[in-house]
């Protein structure tokens, strides 16, 4: 595998950009458009494998877009009656897992996290 060092301090100076940032923003806001749950009367899961090692998407990031989406869910007003379940299944990695790099740190957590996810034994 080919390290490329100066891709990561390139990428975090890309995404702290102010028109990235306010791009980034504006995705966020799309959120209502996320499909699963009493929001669209779909069963959807959604796994999220974040840390602070991360330097590519920020784990406070992440964390908030998780919390933002529970959020969505518990206030939404179901006037239709619709059935769906969402679940969100999280696994937070140490610092010095980068981005995309989970598995190559922590193996066997992540398959674990997989399985799990799955239903898989």
């Amino acid at each position: 595998m080919v390290k490329l060092p100066f891709l990561v301090p390139v990428l975090s100076i890309f995404f702290t950009l102010p028109i990235v940032k306010k791009y980034q923003d504006f995705a966020h806001k799309s959120l209502y458009n996320i499909p699963g749950g009493i929001h669209d009367g779909r069963d959807i899961k959604y796994l999220f494998l974040y840390g602070p090692g991360d330097k590519i998407v920020p784990e406070k990031d992440t964390i908030e877009f998780i919390s933002k989406i529970k959020e969505r869910e518990s206030n939404f007003i179901n006037i239709e009656g619709k059935k769906g379940i969402l679940k969100i299944v999280e696994k937070r990695f140490g610092a010095d897992s980068e981005h995309v790099q989970h598995f190559l740190r922590y193996p066997d957590e992540y398959i674990i996290i997989l399985k799990s996810f799955y239903n898989i034994e």
